[in-house]
Order: structure tokens, then sequence, then C-alpha cells
């Protein structure tokens, strides 16, 4: 029995990698309203640490953040580059997942940021 709960969440799972984000949302059987943004660079692109880190499966957005370059695990302010990532779309319970994920205020800020025209939340290394 556990071995076919394990295969059927993987199997999802990797329905969720090849479709954008689309193949476990009959895990979340509730209306969820994602009016949150949030860029989304290395370790949350990965689908299997996204889910874990803030409860969700979501779609995925090309974004680019101008006027940062990525540092060690954050981001420092230069006007002249950016930083290729992803946005995803979360509710505000998700958005508290993420702030716990990354242990929002001490180890990391949650800031307000521009990608493509939307306000978006980035996290920022204190």
């Amino acid at each position: 029995m556990n071995k076919t709960i394990i295969i059927a969440f993987l199997a999802g799972l990797f329905a969720s990698t090849i479709g954008g984000g689309m193949g476990l949302m009959a895990a979340n059987a509730y209306a969820i309203d994602r009016t949150e943004i949030v860029f989304i660079h290395n370790d949350l692109q990965n689908p299997i640490t996204r889910t874990f880190a803030c409860h969700c499966i979501t779609k995925r957005y090309p974004a680019r953040l101008d006027h940062y370059i990525r540092g060690i695990r954050t981001f420092i302010r230069k006007n002249d580059d950016y930083i290729s990532g992803e946005m995803i779309y979360v509710s505000e319970i998700e958005l508290k997942h993420l702030d716990k994920y990354y242990d929002v205020p001490e180890s990391y800020t949650r800031k307000p940021g521009r990608v493509g025209g939307k306000t978006v939340w980035i996290y920022i290394k204190n």
C-alpha cells in the first residue's frame, strides 16, 4: 500500500515537472486565491524543493530581476545587471510557508521588487 502511494506521488510530481506545474493540482482540492507573486531562482526552481518549501504546486513563468546580481545565497544590488529566474503565484498561506522556509526575519528578509512591470516578493539574505 505505501509503495503505491509513493509511486503515485512521484508519478504526479514527474507529470507536474513536465506539464509546467499542473500535474498535482488535484492534490489542492480546495480553491486557492493565489494573489502573491514570488521571484524564485536556484533551489526553488526544483519542483520537489518548491513543493516542500511552500506546500504548493504552482506553474512557473520565466522572469528577469533587473538591477541585481547573485551573491552567495543572496542578491546584491547592481544597476547594470540582472538575475534570470522564474515567478510563481502563491496564496498568502503559501507565502507564509516560504517565509518559514527562508527563516524570515532571522536569516532572510522578504522585500518587494519589480519583474516585468509586476510587483513581486524577493528574498534577500540578512
